[in-house]
């Protein structure tokens, strides 16, 4: 199962300026987020946690968020020139070790 296009959808709620056309099955992205909110948090007042806050992700570089600790392997795909895109969250999410070596 592709959760890429589910969590985008979710993941826009809370990282978009309200009044956003969104599109998607917010129902069925937030119980796939359930698995995500383990670590992230999205909307406001989220704070890092495991794994950073996913508030503002898309067309952010990667490894960008101030005051979170990252693994060297995001650094290094940070350093790189990776953004967070629909189309790179979308190869992240469904394997996240196929970009990012040593991610959890």
């Amino acid at each position: 199962m592709r959760v890429g296009p589910i969590l985008v959808a979710l993941l826009l709620a809370g990282a978009t300026p309200a009044g956003a056309q969104l599109t998607g099955d917010a129902e069925r992205g937030a119980k796939v987020f359930r698995k995500c909110a383990a670590c992230h948090q999205v909307g406001e007042g989220a704070k890092n946690r495991v794994g950073p806050h996913l508030n503002g992700v898309f067309g952010r570089k990667a490894g960008a968020v101030e005051a979170f600790r990252y693994s060297d392997h995001m650094q290094r795909a940070s350093a790189d020139g990776l953004v967070w895109t629909y189309d790179t969250l979308d190869v992240f999410l469904e394997n996240p070790k196929s970009m990012v070596s040593a991610t959890r």
